[in-house]
């Protein structure tokens, strides 16, 4: 910042008493926000990023490049809702620049908050929802059982809970609930849970479980679907009760949306109705 340790103190000072309350606990360890000084530190994020975003679609303007929105996605998300979303949006911007960066609620919403993604896709886990946060809902989804496409149990008569805890079992890392909902139906139905149980966070490890340790895994029915007609697994005709939270747009309630994030908001909506 080319300022001195004790100018920074004196611009710190000056901003508490312009708000008259204490923004940072200064101690021997070092210095962090107060709650209020929290919330002063979130509005400048907003601000910092609303201004960087409109430098960036000028520039972009000026010198003929394309705009760019940057969409954080979880990866329960259909690749064809993204597909689709790309399609209607390429058609008005042929130009324009979409970034898909996945990962979980856990790591994207910090990173929404501070501005570097203009809002997430995701199944709207109410773990993660806090007031700062805006819901748009996409689409329902179910679980679905899925195995390999030689798996023993295809062939079984009479399925049932303890047939399930004979085989490893895979699950999404996410939405957080499904450990505990498992864990629930199968005490519910007079079997143990699997001991054999791992977690993934994408289906492509998931589908190596499935292929080359005979796991059963849990699926959203968009990712089950998709890839049963590619002929990679097979769904277990086996219904479970519970239901992942429903697809949704999440942003930020006081963010100022880019033309192009909104046209993207608006697309998503679109290719949505269909699933």
């Amino acid at each position: 910042m080319n300022l001195t340790q004790s100018a920074v103190s004196k611009n710190l000072t000056e901003i508490e008493r312009m708000f008259d309350v204490v923004l940072f606990d200064r101690s021997a360890v070092g210095t962090q926000p107060t709650l209020q000084g929290q919330t002063l530190l979130n509005f400048a994020r907003t601000v910092l990023g609303v201004f960087e975003q409109a430098l960036e679609e000028i520039e972009a303007q000026q010198h003929g490049q394309a705009i760019r929105v940057k969409i954080g996605i979880t990866s329960v998300i259909s690749p064809m809702l993204l597909a689709k979303t790309t399609e209607l949006l390429k058609t008005s911007a042929p130009d324009c620049m979409v970034r898909l960066e996945e990962g979980d609620l856990r790591t994207l919403i910090p990173r929404l908050r501070a501005g570097e993604l203009d809002m997430l896709v995701s199944p709207v886990d109410p773990d993660y929802m806090a007031v700062d946060l805006k819901t748009d809902p996409l689409y329902a989804e179910r679980f679905h059982l899925v195995v390999s496409d030689d798996h023993p149990l295809l062939a079984a008569v009479g399925l049932d809970w303890k047939h399930l805890t004979e085989y490893p079992w895979v699950i999404p890392s996410s939405p957080s609930t499904v450990y505990a909902k498992l864990t629930q139906v199968f005490s519910s139905n007079g079997a143990s849970p699997p001991k054999d149980l791992m977690e993934a966070t994408s289906p492509l490890p998931m589908l190596s479980l499935i292929q080359h340790r005979y796991a059963i895994a849990v699926w959203t029915s968009q990712i089950a679907t998709l890839h049963a007609q590619r002929g990679l697994i097979q769904v277990l005709p086996f219904r479970l009760s519970f239901r992942p939270p429903p697809v949704g747009i999440i942003s930020l309630k006081d963010r100022r949306h880019g033309t192009l994030a909104v046209d993207f908001m608006n697309c998503l909506k679109s290719a949505a109705k269909g699933m």
